[in-house]
């Protein structure tokens, strides 16, 4: 309900999601709701790849970076005109 049932990732809007514990639960993260962040498929895979990392909580709000630290930013849309 947080995220309207989009993706969180910055730029994605896919609306399958998995529900990703910040603080890992394989390391004894706990399920709380503000460490619980929606994410796709794809981006789901991606962080447990190493590729894109999320820190912080709904609270203070979610930080997203790639695998160089370095934060997404939303993927501009390109809209292409169609020949008349």
């Amino acid at each position: 309900a947080r995220q309207r049932g989009v993706c969180a990732t910055p730029g994605c809007n896919h609306t399958h999601l998995e529900i990703h514990h910040v603080i890992w639960w394989s390391m004894g993260g706990p399920t709380d709701v503000n460490l619980l962040i929606g994410l796709c498929v794809r981006c789901h895979h991606l962080l447990h790849r190493g590729l894109l990392n999320i820190t912080g909580n709904a609270v203070d709000g979610f930080n997203f970076t790639n695998r160089h630290s370095r934060p997404l930013r939303k993927r501009r849309r390109i809209h292409y005109r169609q020949a008349a």
